[in-house]
């Protein structure tokens, strides 16, 4: 299973598991960027929402950057028929790849999810720090949250903080977890 086929088994996954969320509470998908590019997902998402009564401004698509760039013309109709539902839109992994900056400068983009990479050494590398700092000024000039993960250790944590960034994910705070086995080995 693949692509946008696996990003809907993800979803419908995602949608039998939520009426144990409190109502109010967000939660995400990874999507590549290829499954951007079809109506035919979001149609169908769309019928699954409404099939279990569930709020689409609920879910965060988090579109993952080590998939590639998205080409923002192609995905243009589909990004704007996802925002049209209150769906919010993250970049996933954001620094060692692709930038995607094109979507954010399109105001597509609610999140900017900071890979790991760039916050694994922060509290050892004033030039890391400071990059984080500026992007959370890039953030912040363009309407867009960042969130920091793969923090961590208290230091990192409190130097995230210190930088403005508010939202935070990161074995210090909570390991991940699938919802169920055959989803977690369907990616293997």
């Amino acid at each position: 299973m693949h692509g946008t086929e696996f990003d809907l088994a993800i979803a419908e996954e995602c949608l039998r598991q939520v009426q144990h969320l409190p109502a109010n509470a967000r939660f995400s998908i990874n999507i590549a960027p290829e499954t951007l590019y079809s109506g035919e997902f979001l149609d169908q998402l769309l019928g699954r929402f409404h099939h279990r009564d569930v709020d689409p401004s609920r879910l965060i698509l988090e579109i993952v950057e080590f998939s590639g760039a998205v080409d923002t013309a192609r995905a243009a109709k589909q990004v704007e028929r996802i925002i049209d539902t209150g769906i919010s839109l993250a970049l996933d992994d954001f620094g060692p790849g692709f930038s995607n900056l094109d979507l954010v400068a399109a105001d597509y983009i609610d999140f900017i999810k900071l890979d790991r990479s760039l916050v694994h050494d922060v509290h050892r590398s004033p030039s890391r720090l400071r990059l984080i700092e500026g992007l959370q000024q890039l953030a912040e000039a363009t309407g867009v949250a960042l969130v920091a993960e793969g923090v961590e250790c208290a230091e990192q944590l409190d130097l995230i903080r210190r930088s403005g960034i508010e939202w935070i994910q990161g074995f210090l705070l909570g390991r991940p977890y699938f919802l169920t086995e055959d989803l977690a080995h369907a990616r293997s």
